[in-house]
């Protein structure tokens, strides 16, 4: 009897360490987007108060950081940060092509990098 109360003891305190490992490796995942939430909202707001010749492309680069925002929410900060990479050749492209003036594009870009470093720093956790 003592070696089956043992052996129950043994397997209810792995359970508890692994379910302790889950939460902490969630936790740092949505900590991402929680972190970073400054630079999320600084790049939303750069791009909304851009003016573009096409809506459209407005519209898009929004699209863009929403699916980066959603991606922080499934734990893939990798993907967001290449989302939002995405968004700064966008806007580049745009800048080039007088859709957006430069310096606005250089604050959306500003604000784009400063998401990315900040990402980067939390995926190592």
């Amino acid at each position: 009897m003592p070696s089956v109360r043992s052996g129950m003891s043994i397997a209810i305190l792995l359970m508890l360490i692994l379910a302790s490992l889950l939460m902490v490796l969630s936790s740092s995942k949505a900590d991402a987007q929680t972190t970073c939430q400054t630079e999320l909202d600084a790049l939303r707001s750069a791009i909304g108060s851009a003016t573009f010749t096409n809506q459209k492309d407005q519209v898009n680069l929004i699209a863009k950081l929403d699916a980066a925002e959603d991606k922080l929410e499934q734990g893939k900060t990798d993907d967001a940060v290449a989302k939002i990479t995405n968004i700064r050749t966008a806007v580049e492209r745009l800048a080039a092509g007088g859709k957006v003036d430069p310096q606005e594009a250089k604050a959306i870009d500003d604000a784009a990098a400063a998401a990315v470093t900040c990402l980067e720093g939390t995926s190592s956790v």
